[in-house]
């Protein structure tokens, strides 16, 4: 995804912020930046996996992400992330979501392989943490393109 911000960035500043410029430790992660934007472009991006849900009702679909795109963060602390364990990402459909090889999303079927074409946002507080605002969906069958 391609972000461009046109505007003013404010630095962070009070405990743990640093406006000198010079290198040494610092805050992880993360600086608590804030902007005002006159403009703001998303590209759309692309991911393929296997369906692991569907939920006609609300236009939305888990998806099993192929190859592992997504890491999900390690259960322990310092510990490595769990790379054989795909991450559910959700994908958000509208009415205005183009389907390719399946009449709909009650088309989709779990472990069907999809391509999902859209913008993706981090949803930190959401059941899963990643989202994608789907633009078209591509159904691949029943074999990985891998």
């Amino acid at each position: 995804m391609k972000v461009v911000v046109q505007g003013t960035v404010v630095p962070a500043s009070g405990p743990g912020a640093s406006n000198t410029g010079s290198p040494g430790p610092g805050p992880v992660g993360a600086s608590n930046v804030s902007f005002t934007a006159s403009s703001l472009s998303l590209e759309p991006s692309q991911i393929t996996g296997t369906v692991a849900s569907v939920n006609a009702g609300s236009l939305s679909f888990g998806l099993a992400t192929l190859p592992i795109f997504f890491v999900p963060p390690s259960a322990t602390a310092g510990g490595a992330p769990n790379y054989a364990t795909p991450l559910i990402i959700t994908v958000q459909t509208t009415a205005a979501t183009t389907y390719t090889n399946v009449s709909g999303i009650s088309g989709l079927n779990v472990n069907d392989y999809v391509s999902v074409g859209g913008w993706v946002f981090s949803t930190p507080n959401a059941a899963t943490k990643v989202t994608v605002a789907a633009q078209a969906v591509v159904e691949r069958g029943a074999t990985p393109l891998f």
